[in-house]
């Protein structure tokens, strides 16, 4: 970590005066102006010493914040000698699919971007890279795959280049969440104070309420000096994110710089409050590589994309046997839970897709088709006191919508 760059006080500022005013004028004033700057330079810490201002060692100021909108896919972590076997098997399945996928679909994309993903989830950028490429030799518009193509860049500290990829995917989709965001995090390790504004400005046009956006955009007005703003900045942030550690260090800044001591100190108060629960916090930040739960939940991820290849070329058999192994893998999964509750409501498998469709509402409280595709079934099945309690429930969290 980088240690905080201590700034010396500044000399004093000198101004002319007339002989006859020296005397009385420098006894009266050069007291109390003395004071007053010392307050100030005490506040923003720039007075030597330990202040408000010290960097703390987890949070770098200079630095852009870790992404909390779009989570990445991977990280350095080692998985534990226990998970190593089952994490590999896992590995092995999913390179096995993409494969038999590629082998099945030769003119499609998608086989050459799930083999990519896959790469790219297990820290193997090189052949995550050379399959993208081949992924966009068949369907140039694939923004998601200039979005990975962009992260390699910049982990690989080719910051212009993955700013690059990040401008492709906006000319193709110029309303892609998230991507402004990135090239603003991008600018910001490049000094492009101003610009990040911008990009951060741009991404708010898209997602009115993003965290990072209103935090990007504060960092971008703190390298300026422009700390009005940047606490503006902060604070919004605050009220859609109001545990951000960054947030809160921001406005330790911001205010200190202002000489707004109190309010300073209050922000510290609460940003070593968080920091005691930063582990959790960064658990879902950030999937770890180590992680077996996590690495099932990808492997589902992975059959769920390809069970849309099998679908569309009416494969039945092989579509719910990706679904099964879906909600096997990841059973919490609303997306994968709805999909073979579907496959199971057409084959007449109604006390199946039943169970399943009320498992789905368990992640998906307010999702009205829920509702309804448990209220039809329960009919079918004459549970006409389940299907009435599933009918007042659509009413409730889609009220305008028509149930005949």
């Amino acid at each position: 970590m980088k240690k905080q760059r201590k700034t010396k006080g500044r000399g004093r500022r000198h101004t002319k005066r007339s002989r006859s005013d020296a005397g009385s004028a420098r006894k009266s004033t050069k007291p109390v102006f003395v004071l007053i700057l010392v307050s100030c330079l005490l506040a923003a810490g720039i007075w030597g010493g330990k202040t408000l201002l010290q960097q703390d060692d987890s949070v770098q100021q200079d630095e852009p914040p870790e992404i909390v909108d779009r989570p990445v896919e991977e990280s350095t972590a080692e998985p534990g000698d226990e998970q190593q076997e089952d994490i590999a098997s896992l590995k092995e399945e999913a390179v096995q699919l993409a494969e038999r996928l590629i082998g099945e679909f030769p003119e499609s994309e998608v086989p050459f971007v799930i083999m990519g993903n896959i790469h790219r989830y297990y820290g193997n950028h090189p052949e995550a890279v050379k399959y993208w490429e081949r992924a966009l030799e068949k369907n140039p518009r694939r923004t998601d795959v200039y979005d990975g193509l962009g992260w390699i860049a910049i982990k690989n500290g080719q910051s212009e280049e993955g700013i690059g990829f990040w401008r492709k995917a906006l000319a193709i989709d110029p309303a892609m969440a998230g991507v402004h965001n990135e090239i603003a995090q991008a600018l910001l390790t490049l000094g492009k104070y101003s610009e990040v504004v911008e990009e951060a400005q741009e991404e708010l046009k898209i997602r009115p309420r993003s965290y990072l956006a209103h935090y990007l955009c504060g960092q971008g007005y703190l390298k300026q000096k422009e700390y009005e703003k940047a606490k503006e900045c902060y604070e919004t942030a605050l009220e859609n994110q109001p545990d951000s550690r960054n947030a809160h260090y921001g406005l330790v800044t911001a205010c200190s710089r202002m000489c707004l001591k109190d309010d300073a100190a209050r922000y510290m108060d609460r940003f070593k409050e968080l920091k005691e629960k930063d582990n959790a916090e960064r658990t879902e930040e950030f999937r770890e590589y180590g992680d077996l739960a996590e690495a099932k939940k990808k492997l589902a991820e992975i059959c769920g994309d390809a069970e849309k290849l099998y679908r569309n070329k009416a494969d039945s058999q092989m579509s719910r046997r990706l679904l099964e192994r879906a909600v096997v893998l990841d059973p919490e999964n609303a997306q994968h839970l709805r999909g073979l509750a579907y496959v199971y409501q057409m084959a007449q498998q109604l006390p199946e897709a039943l169970q399943l469709y009320e498992k789905a509402t368990l992640a998906e409280p307010d999702n009205s088709m829920n509702y309804m595709n448990i209220g039809n079934i329960s009919v079918q099945l004459r549970q006409y006191a389940n299907a009435e309690r599933a009918l007042r429930k659509v009413t409730e969290v889609a009220p305008n919508m028509s149930i005949g």
